[in-house]
């Protein structure tokens, strides 16, 4: 009987390990906590400029100093996946007017989300560019989508891929 007590608490253990991995810390993870995470989450870089997925970055050297910095973000995290940022704001019609730039239907959303990969059984970390606060807001706007269509496991990068 011991054996058996032992072996289940052994397994126990091991999926509270499991699912302690696959937990955010929180509404923001740092670039350390999603290197150690990263097979155990799903990144999605959100941008407008879809070009800078592909392209290298560029850097210059300051001229006093000597140290290196980045002028323009290029390439990606492996393994994630690129949302255009322009597909998650809709016009759509509100008691006979049309507006802009607001998020889509639930199903629309949904669609567009597992267009990209996306399932519901990994949590979900958002990367902007993270040059400037337009970057971020993209970010933090979709970080509101998934929040207002019930998707709770989800975060942003700390700084985006330029971080």
């Amino acid at each position: 009987m011991k054996k058996i007590q032992w072996g289940i608490a052994l397994v126990l253990t091991a999926l509270v390990g499991l699912v302690h991995a696959a937990t955010l810390p929180g509404p923001v993870v740092s670039a350390d906590w999603l290197a150690t995470n990263m097979n155990e989450v799903q990144v999605i870089e959100v941008r407008t400029d879809l070009a800078s997925y592909v392209r290298n970055p560029v850097f210059d050297t300051d001229k006093k100093t000597g140290k290196k910095f980045l002028v323009e973000v290029g390439g990606h995290i492996p393994n994630s996946s690129l949302l255009d940022f322009k597909k998650v704001r809709v016009e759509r019609l509100v008691d006979g007017k049309r507006i802009k730039l607001l998020i889509p239907e639930k199903a629309d959303f949904e669609k567009l989300v597992q267009t990209l990969g996306v399932n519901s059984d990994k949590p979900i970390v958002l990367v902007p560019i993270g040059q400037d606060m337009s970057d971020i807001d993209e970010a933090l706007r979709m970080y509101w989508q998934f929040k207002v269509y019930g998707e709770d496991s989800v975060a942003v990068l700390d700084g985006g891929i330029a971080g």
